[in-house]
């Protein structure tokens, strides 16, 4: 089990966030740029990897959450790109340590942060490691 977003439509959800040619941009506003898709995911380590092009603070994030946002597995900082360059805002190891049912991946973003979501994966490190939701 795995989550991957490559291209953003308009059923994307967002607070603060307009699609652009399949990605989704903030617009200028403080808030969760993106949230979701609630999907189970199997206790595990996974690898996080947000794409995009952006210039950002300290005020933008991305977490990856389950239980409604109230339990947090993993945060990282959003970082900046040069200009009109695309590349990795984001990417680290998360540990999920039990099975969840509705994993989520958000990004928050201040008033004052530029960012362009290209998409984002969240896949296992090892399959192997994996143990079902069921179990």
């Amino acid at each position: 089990m795995c989550l991957k977003q490559q291209v953003f439509t308009e059923s994307a959800p967002s607070q603060v966030g307009v699609i652009e040619n399949g990605q989704l941009v903030s617009d200028g506003k403080q808030g969760f740029l993106l949230f979701g898709p609630y999907r189970p995911l199997n206790a595990s380590r996974y690898r996080l990897v947000v794409r995009g092009e952006g210039t950002v603070t300290d005020t933008a994030w991305v977490d990856v959450a389950s239980q409604k946002g109230t339990v947090q597995h993993a945060k990282f900082p959003l970082s900046s790109t040069s200009v009109g360059n695309k590349g990795v805002l984001a990417k680290g190891v998360v540990t999920m340590e039990s099975p969840v049912k509705d994993a989520e991946v958000r990004v928050f973003v201040g008033g004052q942060d530029v960012v362009r979501l290209d998409g984002y994966e969240l896949v296992p490190e090892n399959q192997d490691e994996t143990r079902d939701i069921n179990e």
